[in-house]
């Protein structure tokens, strides 16, 4: 027979070692600054709904601290406010011992220091973070009740697929409209070949799990989170300024999901399979959604669509996913995202104007069109040059400019498509006659053992200068500070072979090109 210890009013434990090996029980329980031993098989009970908190504290500079092998089930809150950053101590190891928050009303995770558990088992009601950045160094289960991430980040520090276990309708609440947004930390690392769920739920306890499964590369601290918009899918994510329609350019708020996904994998990852679930209603009137990446530097959607995707009832599966990091979101297949493209710039070639732009990808492009303006509103069209219908890769254009306005010119990039749509896809770009950047100039000197380059600089500027072999690979760039006047430059050949070399000057108004022959 067990042996009970019953406690009615509170349990306060003060600065010694104790040991546990029997079930033992209390109404509260004060830890503040002793070492207690759960041993393997001991189950502490703490009661009284929420009055049965366990409290962790610092006492004349000794910590609170559990060896935990056995069992505590905390009906109440759980709160450490000892000085050090946890609890358990002999923690990142079996045997491992297990946290119940079990009490039949809601409560918190709180206090002024995190906590990292070994297993934490959350059932009965629902359990709020109420500080970041606590962990599991084991498991994580969710019986029929939810943890709240509260714009708090949870962390498992587990690389196994079952750091995180799911029962009935128990899960994992982010949904968090605003930043900081209620983030899973998952230390996946280098593991592939496993499916990493987080059972994401809604506010109602609706699941819309979320799927990671990484093929190869390695991951390493995979962070997720995920929240509802309104049927005009606001308010947006950080960075995101609109869900137009690739064909149209107009809203495509009705064909996209009511949702976003936050994604974040820090590791090299090559590839991975990743699932989106999203409620019914989210998705009314979206047949075949489909994922699509913001890409922040050229504010527009990924398209086309990476992976192979298919529909679900409430979701997408995609697999083959190669660029992961950003916010996604989920738009029908015959109402995508806009195209991305990589960028539109002016440089100068001699005395005129080069302008270069770059797809990653096109859809039903019939042609571009580059317009030019002398005051930045009133445009007219300079050339239309015949775009690539549908293509995956990356795609260079160019234009030449030989009768710049005095002063500004300003150019801008539309796209036609087959069906006859005209899309503005660039912002508007001033660019000073190059005829008018006078003082910049860069003439080959030295020889071909000892190239060097004598620059004439009008300012005290920042310079880069980037050497490409004639393949067009970068073979070394760096950036340098040069005088106003005459600056001669040595070239590094340490890392180049006997060959013939483009190199790039450039500074924040003009980009020179030369052609050094190198000899060793």
């Amino acid at each position: 027979m067990s042996k009970k210890c019953f406690l009615l009013i509170s349990f306060s434990i003060y600065s010694f070692a104790g040991l546990i090996s029997s079930n033992s029980f209390s109404q509260g329980m004060i830890n503040n600054g002793a070492t207690i031993t759960i041993t393997t098989g001991a189950v502490v009970y703490i009661d009284g709904d929420a009055l049965g908190r366990y409290t962790n504290q610092t006492n004349a500079g000794s910590d609170g601290k559990i060896d935990l092998n056995g069992s505590m089930y905390v009906e109440g809150n759980w709160i450490n406010n000892a000085t050090g950053n946890n609890v358990f101590i002999n923690n990142t190891a079996a045997p491992w011992g297990t946290v119940y928050l079990n009490g039949a009303i809601a409560s918190d995770i709180t206090g002024s220091r995190l906590t990292e558990f070994e297993n934490l088992y959350v059932q009965n009601a629902n359990r709020t973070l109420q500080i970041t950045n606590c962990e599991v160094n084991n498991n994580l289960t969710v019986n029929n009740a939810a943890l709240i991430l509260n714009q708090k980040k949870f962390i498992i520090d587990n690389n196994a697929a079952t750091g995180i276990a799911a029962i009935g309708t128990g899960n994992v609440r982010s949904e968090n409209t605003a930043s900081p947004f209620g983030e899973i930390q998952w230390n996946i690392g280098s593991a592939t070949g496993s499916s990493y769920v987080v059972p994401f739920g809604t506010v109602a306890s609706a699941l819309i799990p979320f799927t990671f499964a990484p093929t190869s590369g390695t991951t390493g601290n995979l962070v997720v989170a995920t929240y509802p918009t309104n049927p005009a899918n606001f308010p947006y994510p950080p960075g995101v300024t609109h869900v137009n329609n690739l064909y149209t350019g107009l809203d495509n708020s009705a064909m996209t999901v009511d949702r976003f996904w936050e994604v974040i994998v820090p590791g090299g990852l090559t590839t991975a399979n990743v699932y989106y679930r999203c409620t019914p209603a989210e998705a009314t009137g979206i047949p075949n959604p489909r994922a699509q990446r913001w890409i922040l530097p050229f504010l527009s959607w990924e398209f086309p669509l990476q992976g192979a995707q298919t529909t679900q009832v409430t979701g997408t599966n995609v697999n083959g996913m190669v660029a992961i990091n950003t916010w996604w979101t989920l738009a029908d297949i015959t109402s995508p995202l806009p195209v991305e493209l990589l960028y539109f710039k002016a440089e100068c070639e001699s005395k005129e104007v080069s302008l270069q732009w770059s797809t990653a990808s096109e859809k039903d492009c019939k042609s571009f069109t580059v317009e030019k303006s002398s005051d930045g509103n009133n445009f007219e069209m300079l050339t239309e040059i015949a775009g690539s219908g549908n293509s995956t890769s990356d795609l260079v254009y160019s234009f030449t400019d030989r009768k710049a306005f005095s002063g500004i010119s300003y150019y801008r990039l539309k796209q036609t498509d087959y069906n006859g749509v005209i899309s503005i896809i660039s912002d508007v770009i001033p660019f000073k006659n190059c005829s008018e950047q006078s003082g910049f100039s860069a003439e080959l000197t030295g020889n071909p053992t000892m190239p060097a380059l004598l620059i004439s600089e009008p300012y005290e500027d920042n310079l880069r200068i980037t050497i490409f072999d004639l393949a067009g690979k970068v073979v070394n760039s760096e950036s340098i500070f040069l005088n106003k006047g005459l600056n001669i430059v040595k070239i590094n050949t340490d890392l180049l072979s006997s060959s013939v070399y483009l190199v790039r000057i450039e500074n924040k108004n003009q980009v020179l090109h030369k052609k050094i022959q190198v000899s060793k």
